[in-house]
């Protein structure tokens, strides 16, 4: 047997060695990546002794990180020489840097009005939606559009258009039927300013949002940009329209593998087609059972159509699970037999047969923040078990779910980051929250060196870049005390005529109002917890009543605190160089996200208990709130200190020791609050998502819910998740809302 095959399953060679079109379907835990690097590698092998330009084996997968661990196991096993004969990447990579830029010169692009080109950060592609909301629509229909009861955000919206490949032009000639009566043409459609009230929600939204679309792909073109969602719109559109583009590339790269296929959309289903010819060189790897992006346009009917569009493929089936333990196998599979969409039906053979430290649990509590305790302490019990901190998991559906959790573990000095990329950072990586922290940086922290330069230097309304900052910096001693550099702005550098001093004074004002407010707070700080030493020695009943009073003023005085704070944020900071009225309409789109954010910020501090017996210091809460405004080395770095959060979209490819599943109710993972018929797409894809979840656990698995949640200032009850009710009668499976966590 050959070296490279050593260890390798019977079925493992066959997916490695098949020659021509081969499709390899691996569940859970089946050494997919292993498989594909050893298949990577023998196909090299043909090409050792050739000399060629370009790679002829390129290895496609989703994600960057994804990438960048495919290329380093190719290099491994290759050596750094072969190796330059594979491209490990991603699509949108291999669009941009292999179809893209060296075709920018065809009419093709030169048509579109494409000049020079960049792609546009998530800064600009923010504001110039913004810009394009106002510009596209009337007054009226900009009322019309905010008070339709949208099921999608704007953004979305394009995002899952264009997930099937569609422009503006070719998205209206697609669903030209549905704006009958108001547009015939596309033209007629973005000069129409009445109401269109002859359509219903679903295509007054759609008018709508195409209209906003069109408007935002001009703006980005004035500007020579072009967004990372349109990138495989236009590379699919050039493969299928020019047959010489199409022949050099499958000329350069014949072998073509493509990675986690089941998550494909129909624009990257139509580029892997027109890439493989007559799929001779294609390779896709997938399992339905794990395909969980269709609220991107996704299908896994896809990984069917592919088989059936080349008939002499070979399906190679891998059930072999050498992560898990084999009550989290029975989990997996008992999931996997209530789903409707399958390539096969043999379930998961459980290869690990390392010994757990209990059964799978199932938590209850009441409120986030109790779910955040319960899971803290029993991973401080875990570590003590034997289990490092960094080979613990938490899962969950929405970013939103791990706010509680994360707050927590910060409090309690437990290390943890949130992982998973641009669309599941960490609470304190999302560039809203971000902003929000800046802000309470440059309130309440003084002496931090970069919130100042960071708000300077990233606004341009100011015209300083951050070398011109620091220049300033020093020569006018701002050095511990960044409000001398407001002082400064606001007395010496600007005149009263000029926005940037606007900005800065409103900021200067904000600073004023909310440190009085801060010093009322700090006097409750010391009066609610020296009377209570006061009165230690009372009955339990009257001193219970005596803290609730003090505590319930304090929690008052703490919420008016911070109610000012978001009133001062939205006045003062959000998007500061903006006119008055781009400004409000970007405010009342935004509000309810703006509350979401300071309440994840806050959540751990509003809470009375903590408030009057943990002598939390809110002034200091404020300060230790980190301003994360890069990418931080640690974060490249791997990780052998930290407990790793993310969202179940982003944890493919993860395994950890524990793993914890928050949030699980019908109301805090449907995105519609309610669990749909079980047959319907939505909730078998729904369904997938927590088998993925489950699955990802090598030893200990717990799953955990809320029975109440906060939304919009009210307090509403959840029913348990209705996967639940699968997996909670399997004898692996204990279920408890009054376990001890540790």
């Amino acid at each position: 047997m050959k070296k490279y095959l050593e260890g390798m399953t019977e079925r493992q060679v066959a997916a490695i060695t098949n020659e021509g079109c081969t499709a390899v379907t691996a569940g859970a835990g089946a050494g997919k990546t292993a498989v594909l690097t050893r298949r990577v590698y023998r196909l090299l092998l043909k090409y050792r002794s050739s000399e060629r330009k370009h790679p002829p084996v390129v290895a496609i997968t989703f994600t960057r990180d994804a990438a960048k661990e495919m290329d380093r196991r190719i290099k491994d096993m290759a050596g750094k020489s072969l190796a330059k004969m594979a491209l490990a990447t991603t699509m949108h990579q291999f669009a941009i840097n292999k179809i893209l830029k060296p075709n920018f010169h065809l009419p093709f692009f030169k048509k579109q009005g494409f000049k020079l080109w960049k792609i546009a950060s998530g800064r600009d592609s923010f504001f110039h939606l913004n810009q394009a909301t106002d510009i596209a629509l009337s007054n009226k229909q900009l009322g019309d559009f905010k008070q339709l009861e949208k099921s999608m955000e704007l953004k979305e919206w394009m995002s899952l258009v264009r997930a099937f490949g569609h422009s503006p032009s070719s998205y209206f000639a697609q669903n030209k039927a549905a704006f009958h009566g108001v547009a015939s043409t596309l033209q007629e459609l973005l000069s129409y300013d009445q109401l269109p009230t002859n359509l219903n929600d679903t295509q007054r939204r759609n008018f709508y949002c195409l209209k906003i679309w069109h408007r935002y792909v001009e703006i980005n073109r004035k500007h020579s940009m072009i967004d990372l969602d349109e990138v495989l719109v236009q590379a699919a559109h050039l493969l299928e329209r020019d047959p010489a583009v199409r022949r050099t590339l499958r000329e350069r790269h014949p072998q073509l593998l493509v990675d986690e296929f089941q998550d494909s959309n129909l624009c990257q289903f139509r580029f892997v087609v027109a890439l493989a010819g007559d799929g001779e060189g294609l390779s896709t790897f997938g399992d339905i059972k794990q395909a969980i992006y269709g609220f991107r346009g996704s299908d896994p009917q896809l990984f069917i159509e592919l088989l059936n569009r080349f008939p002499r493929h070979t399906l190679v089936n891998l059930p072999d699970n050498f992560r898990s333990a084999s009550q989290v196998v029975e989990v997996g599979n008992a999931l996997a037999r209530k789903m409707t969409l399958k390539v096969t039906d043999e379930p998961m053979i459980p290869r690990n047969a390392a010994k757990p430290y209990e059964p799978v649990i199932f938590h209850e509590a009441d409120y986030p923040s109790t779910e955040a305790e319960w899971i803290a302490t029993k991973m401080q019990w875990l570590r003590d078990k034997g289990i490092p901190y960094h080979k613990m998991g938490v899962l969950y559906r929405y970013r939103k779910l791990g706010d509680a959790l994360e707050n927590e573990l910060i409090e309690r000095n437990m290390p943890a980051r949130r992982v998973g990329g641009s669309d599941d950072k960490s609470l304190y990586e999302d560039e809203r929250i971000v902003d929000i922290v800046l802000f309470i940086h440059i309130l309440f922290n003084p002496s931090s060196k970069k919130a100042m330069s960071t708000f300077i230097a990233e606004n341009s309304g100011f015209s300083i870049d951050r070398k011109e900052y620091n220049v300033l910096f020093q020569k006018h001693g701002f050095a511990g005390n960044h409000h001398k550099a407001i002082s400064y702005f606001t007395n010496q550098h600007f005149s009263q005529s000029e926005q940037s001093w606007v900005v800065l004074n409103s900021i200067a004002q904000a600073l004023f109002d909310l440190s009085a407010r801060l010093e009322r707070v700090r006097t409750f700080e010391h009066y609610c917890r020296h009377k209570n030493m006061q009165y230690d020695g009372l009955p339990p009943g009257q001193k219970s009543k005596i803290e609730k009073q003090l505590g319930d003023a304090y929690l008052m005085a703490v919420e008016e605190f911070v109610a000012k704070l978001k009133s001062y944020y939205c006045q003062s900071f959000f998007m500061p160089f903006a006119s008055a009225q781009v400004k409000a309409n970007a405010i009342s789109r935004h509000q309810e996200r703006i509350n979401e954010d300071f309440d994840s910020i806050f959540s751990y501090l509003l809470n009375r208990n903590r408030l009057v017996h943990e002598s939390i210091n809110v002034h200091e809460y404020l300060k230790s709130r980190p301003l994360i405004t890069e990418r931080t080395k640690k974060d490249q770095e791997e990780n052998t200190s930290d407990i790793e959060l993310m969202t179940v979209h982003a944890s493919k490819g993860l395994e950890k020791e524990a793993i914890f599943i928050v949030g699980c109710s019908d109301e805090t993972w449907f995105k519609d609050k309610t669990a749909s018929e079980p047959t319907s797409l939505n909730y078998q894809e729904e369904l997938r998502l927590f088998y993925v979840a489950n699955t990802r656990a090598r030893l200990q698995l717990y799953i955990t819910r809320h029975k109440e949640y906060k939304y919009r200032n009210s307090y509403y009850e959840t029913q348990p998740l209705d996967f639940l009710q699968y997996i909670l009668d399997l004898p692996v499976i204990e279920q408890s809302d009054l376990r001890e966590a540790g």
